[in-house]
């Protein structure tokens, strides 16, 4: 994981940090777990967009 990301949740500003990592396709099972601390991004949503990043992972193999 990025510190980039640690340093965001640690500061407060969750739905920057999870905006960031949607927008670089770097979304991870603890920033998704971090999302209903969220106030601006709906939890669902990022749902989402991790689930068609793990089966584009499991795609690759």
């Amino acid at each position: 994981m990025d510190y980039f990301y640690q340093l965001e949740v640690w500061k407060g500003n969750i739905s920057g940090a999870l905006r960031v990592a949607r927008q670089r396709d770097e979304l991870s099972d603890w920033l998704v777990a971090m999302a209903p601390m969220g106030k601006s991004l709906r939890v669902a949503m990022l749902c989402d967009d991790f689930f068609d990043w793990l089966v584009m992972m499991a795609l690759k193999r």
